[in-house]
């Protein structure tokens, strides 16, 4: 097993636990996302250029999701 440092470890202490507190956020906004559209979203398409109109229009929906 890989040893850290004290000052290593702290660190990955702190950003695991901004990782947990970032993915629960993102679980719980694509979940009220989904439920606000109708529709499931993928968790793994990168989100960042995608628009809303993207997600309702089912031409774009299904090239974006690959549905």
């Amino acid at each position: 097993m890989k040893k850290l440092s004290m000052k290593r470890r702290e660190e990955a202490e702190d950003l695991l636990e901004a990782s947990r507190v970032a993915q629960t956020e993102f679980w719980r906004s694509l979940s009220d996302l989904e439920s606000c559209l109708g529709i499931e979203i993928e968790s793994t398409i990168d989100l960042r250029d995608v628009k809303i109109e993207d997600l309702l229009n089912p031409v774009s929906r299904r090239a974006i999701l690959g549905c």
